[in-house]
């Protein structure tokens, strides 16, 4: 799964510059009810077989309905204070606190529209109770769309334009609102609609921002086919993100089984970032996650380790990478530089101790196999158990009742339940984590 990647900062950019003329000169409470009759105006205008033919009434819904979305944020954007929202906007009618998504928000209701301040009491977001009318922003592209139309002298392809412009800002700001929201769905809605607008004739934009955060609304949602669809569309338009869309590109296409396609991506981009970590760790966990040989993974993880030297989880892959190749003494110094880099980092600190374990029962399936040397293999096992055992309880100080660990030691207590103190500590850890049954 990958981690949560935020689009808050650049929403709060794009806001600033891009939210609509109307929002520009608004100073007080957006009237519901004259936005209603107005629009109420407008439906009769379409209906009309004259005015509805006519470029200026579907210019004027246009605009409309521009004016309409910003009234159902009120047109408050996100990262202003709360201080400046009730300068603007008077004094709320109430105000409760509510948690969402493990978000605690101080809600401001302001009859139709509930605005919600983080506990730094700055606008997280704004969310519209009673709308004039439902996803105004697509009827406001389809009003352009119909302008387009009936414009075929092209006198009011400006105007058009620059209409669908303001469209297509709003529907992104719209969808990064939702996608900070943690509203996967509703973001990805706005966020494909943005591109769809962005895509017109009279439009040519290609926003790869939007096609690549569509697709990570689409990915956190569960609809990996489709994530995977806008995130190949931002990558052949020229997103990269120094490299991690292409990450991104390529844990979604494993997931849906498309991987060849992913490693394809990657190699023909790996050159052009080689400081991005995430991509020298994507072709090795290719070659790994495959069954790969190992050793075509170690050049990647070398140029990693190279760009960052101290990252303890670097240097556990690469201790796993070459116990994979059988070189347990490199895997042992790549472990040991791990959890020296990072104590409290348990897996290669449990990693030694599996590969000692796993050894010593090697070597007692020799000794078994081998009758002339059996002495031999079992004095080799016992010295291989052990180091297991100081390994093991040296993991389990770092993280108590790792399950792996406490299935280790319960093996090697019992192991060695005749020798001095032994049974006393077996006996201790299946008080403490009783078996399965």
């Amino acid at each position: 799964m990958m981690k949560r990647k935020t689009l808050y900062a650049l929403l709060v950019t794009v806001l600033a510059c891009t939210f609509g003329v109307a929002a520009q000169a608004q100073t007080a409470r957006p009237d519901f009810e004259s936005l209603a009759k107005k629009l109420a105006k407008s439906d009769k205008k379409i209906a009309d077989a004259k005015k509805g033919a006519d470029v200026g009434t579907w210019l004027d819904r246009g605009a409309l309905l521009e004016e309409i979305a910003g009234a159902h944020s009120l047109f408050i954007q996100p990262g202003w204070d709360v201080a400046t929202v009730m300068l603007v906007m008077g004094k709320p009618q109430g105000v409760e606190q509510v948690s969402l998504k493990d978000k605690n928000y101080n809600v401001l209701h302001y009859g139709e529209v509930d605005v919600y301040a983080s506990e730094n009491k700055q606008i997280a977001f704004s969310r519209v109770v009673r709308p004039v009318v439902t996803d105004p922003l697509r009827l406001a592209y389809d009003a352009y769309e119909k302008a387009a139309s009936l414009d075929v002298k092209k006198k009011k392809t400006k105007k058009i334009a620059d209409g669908l412009n303001r469209v297509r800002s709003m529907l992104f700001n719209e969808g990064a609102s939702y996608y900070s929201q943690g509203e996967y769905g509703k973001a990805g809605d706005a966020l494909e609609l943005s591109v769809e607008v962005g895509q017109d004739a009279l439009v040519h934009a290609n926003d790869t921002v939007a096609m690549y955060y569509a697709g990570l609304a689409r990915y956190y949602e569960g609809q990996k086919e489709e994530a995977l669809e806008y995130l190949k569309k931002a990558l052949d338009n020229g997103y990269k993100s120094n490299g991690e869309a292409i990450c991104s590109y390529y844990e979604v296409a494993k997931e849906v089984g498309k991987i060849e396609e992913a490693k394809a991506v990657l190699e023909s981009n790996i050159s052009k970032f080689p400081a991005q970590k995430c991509l020298m760790l994507s072709m090795v966990d290719y070659y790994i996650s495959q069954g790969k040989d190992p050793r075509e993974a170690l050049p990647y993880l070398e140029r990693a380790i190279e760009n960052d030297p101290t990252n303890a989880q670097l240097l556990f892959v690469k201790g796993i990478v070459l116990q994979k190749m059988g070189d347990e003494a490199g895997a042992l110094q790549a472990f040991t530089k791990s959890n020296e880099i990072q104590p409290d980092f348990v897996d290669p600190i449990y990693n030694v101790a599996v590969m000692y374990y796993n050894d010593g029962v090697e070597a007692q399936r020799k000794a078994i196999e081998d009758g002339k040397k059996y002495d031999e293999y079992m004095e080799q096992a016992n010295v291989l158990f052990k180091k297991s055992l100081s390994y093991a309880e040296k993991a389990m100080e770092i993280q108590a009742g790792h399950e792996g660990t406490v299935d280790i030691l319960r093996s090697l207590y019992f192991k060695y339940r005749q020798e001095p103190g032994m049974q006393a500590k077996l006996d201790a850890l299946t008080a403490k984590y009783p078996a399965a049954k």
